[in-house]
C-alpha cells in the first residue's frame, strides 16, 4: 500500500475501533459513574476475560475504590486463553503465576488480588464460559445460584469486544424487560498510526501487552459481519445470538472499502 493508501486505512480501522469500543462511562470512576449513569454505586462490576491482562488490574482497582457493591470476572478456556496467558508470561510482576489448565478468570482473579490487594472472597468467578454469549450465560446462571440479581452492572471487557459484548448481555439477562442497566466501559480506545510506512498501535495509556497489529485488524473487522444485523449476524434477523445492534451505514461502507487489502484477516462468524 502507498502512504496514502496507508492513511486511509488507518482512518476506517480507527473509526470502527472507535465505534466497537463501546464506552458509556468517560472513566471507570465513581465520579463519573454518578455523572453519566446518575448512581452512586453499582451492583456489579463484571469483568470479562480477554487476551488483556491490564483490564484485571483496572477492573480490581475500580472495584477497591468502592465503584460497585460486588466484583466478579467471567470466562472459561477460550480462544483467547492462550494469548491471555502468554501476555502475562511476558509481565515479569506475573512470572510466578500459575498458567496452564487455569481458566481466563482464574487467571484474571490472580492478577486481581496482587493488584489491588483483594481476597478470594472479594471476587465472583465464572470460570467455564467461552464466547460473549455463553458469558452472559453462565455468568447469570452463576449470580443466581448465589441468589443474587444485580440491576445495574458495569461491563468491561476487551475494547473490540465491548460493543457485542453489551448486546449479548441485553439479549440473554432480558437487560431491557427486566429493567437491569447495563453499563458498559472498554478500558481504553485503541487507535491505529503508521509510523515508518508501517503500521502501529497507540492504546492511549499503559495498556500492557495487547494484540499484533494483524490480530487487531482481524478482530475489528470481524466484528462487523457478527454485530450487523442480517441474515448472516449474530442479531434477532440472523443467528439471534446478541440483541439488535445498529451498525451505522458509514461503518458498513468502511468494512466494505477495507476487505479488498485485508479480507483475509476478518474472522469468519461461526
Amino acid at each position: 500500500m502507498t502512504t496514502q493508501g496507508n492513511i486511509g486505512a488507518v482512518h476506517m480501522l480507527n473509526r470502527i475501533a472507535t465505534f466497537l469500543a463501546r464506552r458509556d462511562l468517560g472513566a471507570l470512576t465513581k465520579a463519573a459513574l454518578r455523572t453519566s449513569a446518575g448512581i452512586e454505586r453499582a451492583d456489579l462490576l463484571l469483568l470479562l476475560g480477554s487476551s488483556l491482562p491490564r483490564t484485571a488490574e483496572w477492573a480490581a482497582a475500580a472495584f477497591a475504590s468502592g465503584i460497585a457493591e460486588r466484583f466478579m470476572i467471567a470466562g472459561g478456556i477460550g480462544h483467547s486463553t492462550a494469548m491471555l496467558r502468554a501476555a502475562v508470561r511476558e509481565e515479569p510482576r506475573y512470572s510466578d503465576l500459575e498458567l496452564e489448565g487455569r481458566s481466563e478468570a482464574e487467571i484474571m482473579a490472580h492478577i486481581s488480588a496482587r493488584t489491588a490487594g483483594l481476597v478470594p472472597s472479594d471476587i465472583l468467578l465464572e470460570t467455564v464460559s467461552t464466547n460473549c454469549g455463553d458469558n452472559a450465560i453462565q455468568s447469570r446462571r452463576v449470580l443466581k445460584q448465589l441468589g443474587l440479581s444485580p440491576r445495574t452492572v458495569i461491563l468491561v471487557q476487551d475494547p473490540t469486544m465491548q460493543l457485542r459484548t453489551h448486546a449479548s448481555f441485553d439479549l440473554y439477562w432480558n437487560a431491557q424487560a427486566e429493567g437491569i442497566q447495563l453499563i458498559s466501559h472498554a478500558p481504553f480506545v485503541p487507535q491505529l498510526v503508521v509510523r515508518d510506512g508501517a503500521f502501529a498501535i497507540e492504546p492511549g495509556i499503559d495498556a500492557g501487552p495487547i494484540w499484533s497489529v494483524e490480530r487487531f485488524i482481524s478482530l475489528l473487522l470481524g466484528e462487523i459481519p457478527r454485530l450487523h444485523d442480517d441474515e448472516a449476524g449474530y442479531g434477532p434477523r440472523g443467528k439471534g445470538f446478541i440483541a439488535h445492534v445498529d451498525v451505522p451505514e458509514d461503518i458498513l461502507e468502511a468494512y466494505r472499502q477495507l476487505l479488498p487489502e485485508f479480507g483475509s484477516l476478518v474472522r469468519k462468524p461461526g
